[in-house]
């Protein structure tokens, strides 16, 4: 299994400027959206393809990020691993 970053993206090659591109588009919708926007979300891509990462206490957070990235021009596919937690595991933490 391969991790992400893929070999050969970010500080390890160079990085294609569709992705640059499509990555600050992605990030530009999620602060716009009023669903996602007070939520903190990784964005990172590699040839089309959309990473959302982070963590949201409420589902239609995740899903609307996913919908938001999918409709974003050039994105190819999204890998969503935003992770819904309950607000008694933010107990912990606090």
């Amino acid at each position: 299994m391969t991790t992400w970053p893929m070999p050969g993206f970010g500080s390890l090659g160079g990085r294609d400027d569709t992705d640059a591109r499509l990555q600050a588009e992605v990030e530009h919708r999620l602060r716009a959206d009023r669903r996602t926007r007070k939520t903190v979300l990784e964005v990172e891509v590699q040839n089309g393809v959309v990473m959302l990462a982070g963590w949201t206490t409420r589902p239609e957070v995740r899903r609307a990020a996913a919908e938001i990235a999918h409709g974003a021009p050039g994105a190819r596919d999204v890998a969503n691993v935003v992770v819904v937690i309950g607000l008694a595991a933010l107990s912990i933490w606090h």
